[in-house]
């Protein structure tokens, strides 16, 4: 039971108590805030105000944050605050002496002075270092450079360096996105920098003095690290080892795990740093070290059930029946042992000592968590209540309702009041006082001129708020698709998008426009993260490994870039014959660790992995092409490129871009093969259902290459899908260039999908044409979905009503939008009996 009031000492006299309640924390500290801003402006010194918590972890970074924007001064020096980069560094050097060489690379890169590597950024150091699957710092330790970047002096960043014109062979400029690179021999002083820790830590003594631990450390910090002691950042770190042997007897013995145990909790104090101020202004304090102090005016925040009064229990190994026992009044074995429930008189006796610290007390919570999870208000507060002390409970306005409108804010925060509630009108208004307000306090920071950076500050606002128009319009432009939605503009001279595209470009657009646009214009591409999951043998890596195999099959190991499709025909098929079995497997291993590799994986188990999956699909290609020749089929050639020229609606016609997997020879002319490791593209028996499946595949445009094929080489384009686990017995998928309605259906799609790439439709697909099936959504395995605006209901609900509706815009925009809404009502992804995707293609 929660004791009240009545349990005070002796002497002291309760005063006026406030009971506030919160709609969550941050609700909870902004209100108690602007009521101590009202009492400085109303002459109260800051000094004599206290803001009391049982403890300030979940109030203690928006205590700092609100006091700073409403201008109230205050100091909590025993209160620490999240680390900062230096607290971060002294985690890291923790966790390197605990966990040795099983250290997460990050840590390390972050416990290292950053001008270890003078060749590269550190970022772009720890970037190549995930790419290249490198997790931990004993594999930093025993990283090959030259084996991993086959010898090349550099590596390339899956990140861009950003858009820029390059003359090509014919004198044109032409824009290009060229990759960021690492140096290989930043790369090779990283992987030392790691060797020289891995073997400090491996060589650290088990049992030694402490003169020879901290010359150990000493060494590990200096040497391994990087770091020196003239560096501020680093210098309380030898000062702590210093200390170390001025408190201790330097010839003392002990073993390594003490003297670890030792220097992380002499390393401690390095960790945080206070919450703010210098003794001076509002007291932010905890439960314990506001005792025996008084305040004019109290703040006592957080006082949620199971938070204060903390929960208290008996120890099951030694419970207090145990105990009183063991004390028998004063003369047991043990008579100073406490009982572990007399911590609840400690809590009722703390929280008295705060209600008689001041005259007027105001106790605060809130009812819900940051995560949601509702909070009942603390036992203390509900005997108050019953007492009679302080019945009426005062509710503090939401962080971002009306009521909190009043009352001094920085713009920042009025403009987002503006917006929730005063409309477009107040956010035009506010917006560039806010902007201003926010590059002045920069300024400040950096003291430069004010003045000189306000009409850079009306243009960011006008920027701002045109950004705003085109995210979230209003009036009759919400019933229309803008450029926040995937408009960029019709190409032009030095455009991004070529003239000429890949046809898994193409296909892509079908599926998903924006995010073709994304990946295959602006090459966007995901961070690699080496912990982020295990690597696996998945589809994409078994078709990069089978479509390798083949090709060395085929062509041998040639070193030049694929053929010309054109060339190989013009030379004529010749005969191929299959490896023998031990031949096969070694290519197929051979294969599959250079995938691997290719993707920064170096481990020999799962390369054993992916040649076993692979094998029965190499079988299966035997099974569709060689076996039927005899063992030696007639083959133009494997991975050969091509080009076909197609005229669009205004007969300019485009070129796609293509590379045939492989090109046999057959009766009705060149069969240009595409190899698959997915799912196929139907599960239907028969082949008059399989012809019309492939055929709505092509009229979506989600499946144009074997079309493509059939159409460039005059014969026939096939799918070859060699899963036999996923295929069953319909491996083969094919489209002859005489099928005069294939070849009509190919050209209505890809004249739809340059439509919509020279006009710059690349509107996203948040939302599935009507009679799609739930597994086409592009969006479940989508690698850019972060610069996407899927999950933002407003552009979901505006895609919907466009798609619903026909009053498209009249003048320059309704081009772009009749060919958005085109491929967007290309055929539905759907009722094919198993839609695929672009599984196994490299």
């Amino acid at each position: 039971a929660a004791g009240g009031v009545d349990d005070a000492p002796r002497g002291t006299t309760p005063g006026e108590i406030h009971l506030l309640e919160a709609a969550g924390i941050a609700a909870e500290v902004r209100g108690v805030a602007q009521r101590i801003r009202s009492l400085l402006d109303g002459g109260v010194v800051p000094e004599r105000i206290g803001v009391v918590a049982r403890g300030l972890g979940a109030h203690g970074a928006r205590i700092r944050d609100d006091f700073f924007r409403l201008g109230i001064p205050f100091s909590a020096l025993a209160v620490a605050s999240a680390p900062d980069g230096a607290g971060r560094r002294v985690d890291a050097i923790v966790a390197m002496l605990e966990r040795g060489g099983d250290t997460a690379i990050d840590r390390w890169l972050t416990a290292l002075d950053s001008r270890c590597v003078t060749d590269a950024l550190l970022s772009d150091v720890r970037l190549a270092l995930h790419a290249l699957g490198v997790s931990r710092l004993s594999a930093a330790a025993t990283f090959d450079v030259d084996q991993r970047l086959g010898g090349k002096s550099s590596y390339a960043l899956p990140v861009r360096h950003g858009l820029s014109l390059v003359e090509d062979e014919d004198g044109e400029l032409r824009p290009r996105a060229d990759r960021r690179h690492v140096r290989a021999r930043a790369l090779r002083a990283i992987a030392e920098r790691a060797a020289s820790a891995c073997a400090r830590l491996t060589t650290w003594p088990d049992a030694a003095t402490l003169a020879e631990h901290i010359a150990h450390a000493e060494a590990l910090l200096a040497q391994s690290l990087g770091l020196r002691e003239d560096d501020p950042d680093a210098a309380p770190l030898f000062a702590v080892l210093a200390q170390l042997g001025d408190e201790l007897p330097m010839r003392v013995t002990m073993d390594a795990a003490g003297f670890r145990l030792l220097l992380r909790d002499a390393l401690a104090p390095l960790r945080t740093r206070p919450l703010g101020g210098a003794g001076a202004g509002v007291q932010v304090l905890d439960a314990t070290q506001a005792r025996a102090r008084t305040f004019e005016h109290l703040f006592v925040i957080g006082l949620c059930r199971d938070v204060f009064p903390r929960i208290v229990t008996e120890d099951p190994l030694l419970p207090d029946a145990l105990r009183r026992r063991l004390v028998a009044g004063g003369t047991g074995v043990l008579p100073d042992l406490p009982l572990k429930l007399g911590g609840l008189d400690e809590e009722r006796y703390l929280f008295a000592q705060l209600v008689s610290a001041s005259p007027i007390v105001s106790l605060s919570w809130p009812i819900v968590d940051d995560d949601g999870t509702d909070r009942a208000p603390s036992t203390l507060v509900e005997r108050l209540r019953l007492e009679g002390r302080a019945a009426k409970i005062e509710t503090l306005p939401a962080l971002w309702s009306r009521a909190a409108a009043s009352g001094p804010r920085p713009a920042a925060e009025h403009l987002v009041l503006a917006g929730l509630h005063a409309g477009r009108a107040a956010v035009e208004t506010v917006m560039p006082i806010a902007v201003a307000e926010v590059m002045a306090c920069g300024a400040a920071a950096a003291t430069r001129d004010v003045a000189t950076d306000a009409p850079r500050a009306e243009a960011v606002a006008r920027s701002r708020l045109t950004a705003l128009g085109l995210l979230d319009p209003r009036g009759e432009a919400r019933n229309r698709l803008g450029p926040g939605l995937g408009f960029v503009g019709e190409r032009g001279d030095g455009d991004l998008r070529e003239a000429g595209v890949a046809v898994t470009t193409l296909e892509r657009m079908a599926r998903c426009p924006w995010q073709a646009f994304l990946s295959r214009v602006l090459h966007v591409e995901p961070a690699p993260d080496a912990l982020a999951e295990l690597p696996a043998v998945d589809a994409l890596r078994l078709g990069r490994a089978l479509h390798a195999t083949i090709e060395v099959i085929v062509e041998g190991d040639r070193s030049e870039d694929a053929h010309s499709l054109g060339d190989a025909i013009r030379r004529g098929s010749r005969r191929v014959p299959w490896p023998s079995d031990a031949n096969l497997r070694d290519i197929i291993q051979c294969q599959s660790q250079n995938v691997l590799a290719g993707a920064g994986i170096f481990a020999p188990g799962l390369a054993r992995a992916l040649a076993e999956r692979t094998e029965p699909l190499v079988r299966r290609v035997f099974e569709q092409v060689w076996q039927p020749a005899g063992g030696e089929a007639a083959l133009f050639g494997a991975e050969l490129e091509g080009v076909l020229r197609l005229g669009d609606a205004g007969g300019a016609g485009h070129e796609i871009r293509f590379r045939a997997d492989l090109a046999e020879e057959s009766a009705q002319g060149p069969r240009l093969v595409d190899l698959k490791a997915g799912r196929p593209i139907t599960d239907a028996k028969t082949v008059h259902t399989r012809a019309k499946h492939l055929l709505r595949a092509v009229a979506r445009g989600t499946h144009l290459q074997a079309a493509i094929y059939a159409r460039a080489a005059g014969g026939s384009g096939a799918y070859l899908h060699a899963d036999p686990a996923r295929a069953g017995e319909q491996a083969m998928f094919a489209i002859d260039a005489g099928d005069g309605a294939a070849m009509e259906v190919l050209e209505r799609s890809v004249r739809t999908l340059f439509e919509a790439w020279d006009r710059g439709s690349f509107v996203p697909r948040l939302v599935l044409p009507e009679g799609a099936k739930d597994h086409a959504s592009p969006c479940k395995h989508c690698e850019v979905i972060e610069a996407c605006t899927q999950g933002d209901t407003g552009a979901r609900y505006r895609m919907e009503r466009w798609e619903k509706a026909r009053d498209d815009a009249a003048g320059p925009a309704a081009a772009a939008l009749a060919a958005a809404r085109a491929v967007f009502g290309m055929p539905a992804a759907g009722g094919t009996g198993g839609a695929s995707d672009e599984e196994g293609s490299p």
